[in-house]
């Protein structure tokens, strides 16, 4: 994969000074290099799913046992049915063990998945589950119109989604203008390294789905230092405009259902799926934000800060309540602050 990608990296495109350009390029001979690696593979085309224990080992020996039946069949001799028993005990001998080493393997993958994205855990319960979620053929509309065309149901969720998340707000911009007036904007003009990348790459977790764009974390890994150079100068190149890819700025939102009537767009939860990529230079911008603000937010502030959560809070608030009715006070009335 790194070979072809740097092969795809011959010429020189360094003197491009626009982030869409560059990023266009980038995508382009990533997309190229893992189709010509990797290949394309299409799921649910149809084919029965393996049983995860079998092996060739546990095929030979259940066709011996089959070959064996058949003869036994046809001579009806006490040999061949001797023969066949022990085939038979055979095959049942490896397939217990096939079985155990399939479920140790099982036992450690899961160990090894509980400190990562905690996919193979969820996939075993949803398989065991044996319930299937499927989405809804229909949608209705707000009127309670039932719309059963895929164009019309696309719309419905278009306008749904709209305006469920674009919400009008009076802070747009404030967020800069109060970092502009702390005067803590020193140090963030310094353009971004490649070690900053490196970092942010390393704490991307795997196993998620990709954005528009389609490329998953894995890929630029894989694509070693070569790759993180290209990025390195498309982040630059978007840090100093100030205008990033346009991929990057969008998102595929994926309705899943939680319960209720599933023809109701409010019983959807709402997953976005955003660029990898994009993913990476906002964990760095957020990465150099954070080291500037963290040294001027108050004690209070328990949301969104490493080391530090809500539950916290929560558990001091319950102390004092505690506290105060067990010194016989008189009626507390809590205020909440969002």
């Amino acid at each position: 994969m790194r070979k072809t990608i740097e092969e795809k990296y011959q010429q020189n495109d360094e003197d491009d000074i626009d982030a869409e350009l560059l990023w266009n390029k980038f995508k382009e001979k990533i997309t190229e290099a893992a189709d010509e690696v990797l290949g394309e593979k299409t799921p649910y085309q149809g084919k029965k799913k393996m049983t995860p224990w079998w092996s060739e080992e546990v095929r030979e020996a259940v066709k011996l046992k089959m070959r064996t039946f058949r003869i036994w069949m046809k001579t009806r001799s006490v040999v061949d049915r001797l023969h066949y028993v022990e085939a038979r005990n055979g095959a049942e001998r490896v397939k217990r063990k096939a079985k155990q080493d399939c479920w140790n393997q099982i036992g450690i993958d899961l160990e090894e998945d509980l400190n990562g994205t905690k996919k193979l855990l969820y996939s075993l319960a949803k398989r065991y589950r044996g319930k299937k979620n499927e989405g809804a053929y229909a949608i209705k509309d707000k009127s309670g119109n039932l719309l059963t065309q895929l164009g019309d149901i696309g719309k419905r969720w278009r306008e749904y989604f709209s305006e469920l998340l674009n919400l009008d707000s009076d802070l747009e911009g404030a967020g800069e203008a109060v970092l502009r007036n702390l005067d803590i904007i020193v140090g963030l003009e310094n353009l971004i390294t490649l070690e900053e990348v490196k970092n942010a790459v390393k704490k991307m977790k795997k196993g998620k789905s990709p954005g528009g764009d389609g490329l998953p974390v894995e890929i630029i890994r894989a694509g070693g230092e070569c790759v993180l150079n290209k990025l390195l100068n498309i982040f630059n190149t978007a840090y100093i405009t100030e205008n990033v890819p346009s991929d990057w700025q969008k998102g595929v939102i994926s309705p899943l259902f939680k319960k209720g009537e599933k023809t109701s767009c409010h019983n959807y939860r709402g997953i976005t799926l955003l660029s990898h990529v994009g993913k990476i230079y906002t964990r760095i911008l957020e990465k150099r934000l954070r080291a500037c603000v963290e040294g001027i937010l108050n004690d209070s502030q328990y949301g969104f800060r490493p080391g530090r959560g809500t539950t916290d809070a929560v558990f001091v608030v319950k102390m004092i309540l505690e506290k105060k009715l067990g010194m016989g006070c008189g009626q507390i009335c809590p205020v909440y602050r969002s």
